[in-house]
């Protein structure tokens, strides 16, 4: 019988997930705060945790980054449930490690088939998630003012920002930090850019990666060259807007 956590300090919720969970033959532990929740995780190994966002001593995304921090308690699932509706909010669950996040109020029946599922093959969640969400950015840029203004800006919403400038650097950080969406551009200015591009793209990971292209108006005509050998999702003119490339984004990923 798979064992659950369930951490939120509202009793009915708790009450409600209780009544559905052991309906359905899973052992319930709980806990109603911050501290309690990493207390019961290291002594009672759930195979899964349902983790609130908002409660007292110590918040969700805390209980989510020191678990995750930890050898005995890195390895557990969590799904967060929480009635924080912003996409900034969606995202830092999942940068910190988080397998799912729902919205309250929930669908009992969806809550109980995404359980399910976490529990039997978490790494197909996490895969599935990465495909429909959008957290981690690596934006390929040798302009330190541009670097230092879009840092602020997509941190500000939760983006985990990476940023490189040579061929070595995309290489290494694709290979490691596996970004799920690569903003290039074209006006690097100690570099070429076909070159970079043609050895970039011998490697099948930054292959798949989708791109967006960050170009000014003379950069216009050059993308025509590589469209067919990136996995292109668009093109953004400069001067660059953050909010321009986050409604991109979202186009893409829910």
């Amino acid at each position: 019988m798979a064992k659950i956590l369930v951490v939120d300090d509202d009793p009915h919720v708790v009450k409600l997930l209780i009544f559905r969970l052991e309906a359905n033959n899973y052992e319930v532990v709980t806990a109603d705060n911050g501290i309690k929740a990493i207390e019961q995780a290291h002594k009672e190994k759930p195979d899964l945790i349902l983790l609130d966002v908002t409660m007292p001593a110590g918040d969700g995304f805390s209980v989510c980054q020191a678990l995750k921090e930890t050898d005995d308690t890195r390895a557990i699932p969590i799904i967060f449930l929480t009635a924080k509706s912003l996409d900034k909010d969606e995202r830092r669950g999942l940068m910190l490690g988080g397998e799912s996040y729902m919205k309250k109020p929930f669908n009992a029946v969806e809550l109980l088939e995404m359980v399910e599922k976490v529990i039997k093959n978490p790494q197909e969640i996490k895969i599935k998630t990465a495909k429909e969400k959008v957290w981690r950015l690596l934006f390929v840029l040798d302009n330190p003012d541009v670097i230092e203004v879009l840092k602020a800006q997509f941190e500000e919403e939760n983006f985990e920002c990476l940023f490189a400038a040579s061929e070595e650097e995309i290489t290494k950080i694709v290979k490691l930090n596996s970004p799920q969406v690569i903003l290039y551009d074209l006006y690097l200015k100690s570099q070429d850019n076909a070159v970079i591009l043609k050895n970039i793209l011998k490697d099948a990971t930054v292959r798949r990666t989708p791109f967006i292209l960050l170009a000014g108006p003379e950069d216009k005509k050059r993308t025509v060259e590589f469209r067919g050998k990136l996995n292109l999702l668009d093109i953004v003119e400069n001067p660059y807007d953050s909010k321009e490339i986050m409604l991109t984004l979202r186009r893409f990923f829910t």
